[in-house]
């Protein structure tokens, strides 16, 4: 059987390489049929799916899932493309909390702004902050392209010539928008910086009309972005750097 899930709490079990992708679909489901789905046989979970628009973001949580079931469940959503990863590995995961802004927050405008125009110059600021994400040879070209095309954008601080704080955008859908990516040298932390970046950040976010603005951070850090005007929304787990 396939039902649709409203919790973070039920997505467990075999916490699967694109659960990530689905749990950024939980919170960006507009459209009727949008949002994440389980498959349950026997009392078991056995397939964990979600579902934006005309796309399925599918995991397998264990080789009983009902493929058939899914797949006229799918043709019957009018969906058109499918991402799958039905590989199994042992995955290890990050914890992450998830935060959403409350209406009320100040904003200001400090930092300098990762825009369509912006050089090439400026994208390689945040790299250097960013840069144990990957190389830039893999980075640059999906986040500058993800910025041309308004579904990404970033802030960063600068103290004597050198980039020294970050806040990103990656992802920014119809009204809705993720930070995932704040980041300040360790050599210039606890200047407020990190703050600067972020209301600076949700600032360019409203002017894009972005009026539901998500945050991950670490547990450890909670109190800071609460202090913005955050507040405990759920959790998220992301796979794990190795």
């Amino acid at each position: 059987m396939i039902k649709k899930t409203y919790q973070f709490t039920d997505i467990d079990g075999g916490f699967p390489p694109f659960l990530s992708v689905i749990n950024t679909d939980f919170l960006f489901a507009r459209g009727a049929s949008d949002g994440v789905y389980i498959q349950e046989i026997d009392g078991e979970k056995t397939l964990l799916f979600s579902l934006r628009g005309v796309t399925a973001t599918i995991c397998r949580l264990n080789a009983k899932a009902d493929t058939q079931e899914l797949t006229s469940f799918l043709a019957f959503q009018g969906i058109k493309n499918v991402l799958s990863d039905f590989f199994f590995e042992e995955i290890s995961l990050e914890e992450r909390a998830v935060l959403k802004i409350t209406p009320e927050y100040e904003l200001i405008s400090d930092a300098i702004s990762i825009t369509t125009s912006s050089k090439l110059s400026d994208y390689k600021c945040i790299f250097k902050l960013l840069s144990r994400n990957g190389s830039f040879e893999t980075w640059y070209p999906l986040f500058s392209a993800k910025i041309n095309k308004g579904f990404s954008c970033g802030v960063y601080m600068i103290e004597n010539s050198v980039p020294v704080s970050c806040a990103v955008a990656p992802f920014v859908y119809e009204n809705s928008g993720v930070i995932a990516g704040v980041f300040t040298d360790e050599n210039h932390r606890n200047k407020g910086y990190a703050t600067r970046c972020v209301k600076s950040l949700l600032s360019k976010l409203q002017k894009k009309n972005i009026k539901e603005v998500y945050l991950w951070c670490e547990d450890k850090n909670i109190k800071l972005y609460e202090n913005i005007g955050f507040s405990l929304y759920g959790k998220i787990y992301i796979k794990k750097e190795e």
